[in-house]
């Protein structure tokens, strides 16, 4: 299969799945997830998925090679049992199938300095949601086997009240690599420095390039007890 060299970016299947394995009576589900640290469990670690359940993986299907705490990723697995629960949250106890890293970044302050750097390439953009602290994306861009960046900008300066909705932008860095295949991929970025005092929400809008020329924009709305 060949395979692309993405910077922030990683492949994954789809998302957010419950189905039936043609190989298996169990279900098996799916989604995205926040590592945590717990020496306490049989792995050393649960897993907050961003629906607010918890999973206890009791064994992995590869070895994990670096993970960390607040690690986040895209899971795969089926449910052994329901177990006490973690902070309220419905907790289960879990044999994991398959996963990928998902990289999480923070939002960058653009300047002159930095406008070439960052690149403003056409991607499209899939899917926008957002869950806890992250504003997720579903991305897809046309490659071969350069290494491409993805960013989400602001313009600098602090944000105030009265700045909603908050401008950010896609921008991504093709470094001219050829346009021969199709990819996929999800990215996370973290909302928390957009938080402004005396407030429990913001908007914010997100617009890009499209490789028609065009250009799309989304809204969404980031409530910080969610």
């Amino acid at each position: 299969m060949r395979t692309v060299k993405i910077l922030i970016l990683v492949l994954v299947a789809a998302v957010f799945v419950k189905c039936s394995d043609d190989d298996a009576s169990e279900p098996v589900y799916g989604g995205f997830g926040l590592v945590l640290v717990d020496d306490s469990q049989p792995l050393g670690y649960v897993i907050k998925m961003d629906d607010e359940d918890y999973i206890i993986p009791l064994s992995p299907s590869r070895i994990i090679d670096s993970w960390e705490d607040s690690t986040r990723i895209l899971v795969y697995f089926y449910v052994e049992e329901q177990v006490d629960a973690i902070d309220g949250n419905d907790t289960y106890e879990v044999r994991m199938l398959d996963w990928e890293n998902i990289l999480m970044k923070d939002i960058f302050t653009i300047t002159p300095e930095t406008e070439d750097s960052i690149g403003n390439d056409p991607i499209i953009m899939k899917k926008m949601w957002v869950t806890d602290n992250f504003l997720n994306f579903e991305l897809s861009f046309w490659g071969n086997n350069e290494t491409h960046m993805v960013n989400l900008v602001k313009q600098p300066g602090e944000i105030v009240a009265d700045d909603q909705p908050i401008e950010l932008e896609i921008r991504h860095n093709k470094f001219d690599d050829e346009e021969l295949f199709r990819y996929s991929a999800y990215v996370s970025f973290d909302l928390e420095p957009l938080k402004i005092a005396d407030l429990d929400s913001i908007s914010f809008t997100v617009s890009g390039l499209n490789y028609d020329s065009g250009t799309y924009s989304f809204d969404g709305v980031y409530k910080y007890s969610e």
